[in-house]
């Protein structure tokens, strides 16, 4: 079975279809075009799975990586600064799109479990991953486990505020690093 996986980020969405034993078997990008609005975004990342499906009858499903606050259980992502999604339903928006199932985490806890399991920190008992694209993400995993906190915000050093009254973020809070 082949699996999809989406890294929507602020500045482009990447696709790639993997094996499940991580190989990766083809890849796509697009820009994000966060000007277009959160049903526009859930569009383009329709054409990503389409473009990535071609071709293929063993897609067993897509795990969107989102950055921000992202609830998989409702398919809500609650808060993303930098696509301006607050309480967006994203896997709603996507079944416009594609009838496979959708999967959806935070962007960095996604790829932290992922080095943790088939990449870099492979067999570690436990693994911090630091992201940076348009924002500043990261996740930890610790013996085999992801680390979401009581608020699923645990680890967020992109919201970590270091200088008191600096630059707006999009968060809404100032001095975030």
């Amino acid at each position: 079975m082949n699996y999809i996986g989406i890294d929507l980020g602020g500045t482009n969405i990447k696709g790639a279809l993997v094996s499940a034993k991580g190989e990766i078997l083809k890849e796509h990008s697009i820009p994000t075009r966060v000007d277009l609005g959160p049903e526009a975004v859930a569009g383009r990342i329709g054409q990503v799975i389409a473009q990535l499906s071609i071709g293929e009858d063993t897609v067993g499903g897509v795990g969107v990586g989102c950055p921000g606050t992202v609830d998989d259980a409702s398919g809500i992502v609650r808060f993303a600064a930098n696509l301006n999604f607050v309480n967006f339903d994203l896997r709603s928006a996507l079944r416009a799109h594609t009838a496979l199932p959708i999967h959806l985490g935070n962007d960095a806890n996604a790829a932290a479990l992922a080095e943790a399991r088939v990449g870099a920190a492979r067999g570690a008992k436990d693994a911090v991953m630091i992201t940076l694209g348009t924002g500043l993400g990261s996740g930890f995993v610790s013996n085999g486990e992801m680390i979401y906190g009581h608020d699923g915000f645990a680890g967020e050093f992109g919201h970590i505020i270091v200088e008191r009254n600096g630059r707006e973020c999009g968060c809404g809070r100032r001095g975030c690093l």
